[in-house]
């Protein structure tokens, strides 16, 4: 996983400063994945992650209603945690405009405002511009399900040939 600097020193001033410097010691935190020597396959399940059917039926009804390519999804990253600084210059910038997927222009520790969060917006949804963007968003949509869809079998391709390779070492 690639972090910037900000969101590096974020994670790091979570972690208590006596694991800190051990964990300085080691590659990286994922070391027991250097364990295994072929494959390392991961699974949840619904008690761990929740049924998310019906968790959020009044968000997904909602976007039900809208219109195509009238909703913006915004995403900072599975690991990185807005301030409430952050939060209301989010909030202040799709009060402005409203629009679709647009990297917005950040400072060098990440920080960004209300204005920045407008005019990528703008760009995308309102702008003539944004149409090609609108468009290429759908296609990739299509293509990251067909690559899903691949990489599973893939995935099960790979465990079948390290069962079988298993099985004949027996």
């Amino acid at each position: 996983m690639y972090l910037r600097d900000h969101e590096r020193k974020a994670l790091e001033a979570m972690v208590p400063s006596d694991r800190r410097d051990k964990q300085k010691d080691q590659d990286s935190g994922f070391d027991h994945f250097n364990l295994s020597c072929d494959i390392v396959l991961m699974r949840t399940c619904r008690t761990i992650e929740g049924n998310e059917e019906g968790k959020h039926a009044e968000i997904l009804e909602w976007l039900r209603k809208k219109n195509q390519f009238s909703t913006v999804f915004i995403s900072f990253g599975s690991e990185n945690y807005l301030s409430k600084d952050q939060m209301a210059e989010i909030a202040k910038g799709l009060v402005v405009e409203a629009g679709v997927g647009i990297e917005v222009e950040r400072d060098e520790n990440g920080g960004f405002g209300g204005t920045d969060v407008a005019d990528a917006i703008n760009k995308v949804v309102v702008e003539e511009t944004g149409e090609v963007m609108r468009l290429k968003a759908s296609e990739l949509s299509e293509k990251m399900k067909n690559e899903e869809e691949d990489a599973v079998n893939d995935t099960a391709d790979k465990l079948r040939r390290l069962c079988m390779e298993h099985k004949l070492q027996k």
